[in-house]
């Protein structure tokens, strides 16, 4: 897949490294967004020194997309946003919820620490996901 910045990533890459997954339809950008950026700066300051050994990736299920919708993610690359990955052949749909944010967490063995769906986060949250992360990653 590809990002707003023409970047493109490969699960192949992802071998052996945690990763943090987060998916959205298309419909619900401004909440991927929100969510996804408060995850990801409050467990870049959780894990601090071993921010780097956690990969966070987050998706849009960009199938019969139109293109408005396209335009407008790809402006708002001026706003330097974090990437956000467009699954155009919609590979990574199953699980999406409309209104909620698909959450997982990939262990560096392939297996899934954890499983949600998020229509907002609090810090209780946050924490547990961080512990899973911790403890991983050691």
């Amino acid at each position: 897949m590809e990002d707003q910045y023409q970047k493109s990533i490969q699960s192949k890459n992802l071998k052996n490294q945690t990763v943090v997954l987060m998916g959205c339809e298309k419909e619900d950008i401004e909440l991927c967004r929100k969510i996804g950026r408060k995850i990801y700066w409050k467990l870049q300051n959780l894990l601090w020194k071993d921010s780097q050994r956690v990969h966070f990736i987050a998706y849009l299920n960009l199938t019969d997309s139109n293109s408005m919708i396209e335009r407008y993610i790809l402006e708002s690359r001026e706003k330097q946003f974090e990437p956000i990955y467009f699954d155009r052949k919609g590979e990574l749909k199953e699980g999406l919820k409309k209104d909620f944010v698909f959450f997982r967490i990939f262990g560096k063995k392939g297996d899934i620490l954890n499983a949600e769906h998020f229509k907002s986060i609090e810090n209780e949250s946050i924490q547990s996901i961080y512990k899973i992360l911790k403890s991983d990653i050691q």
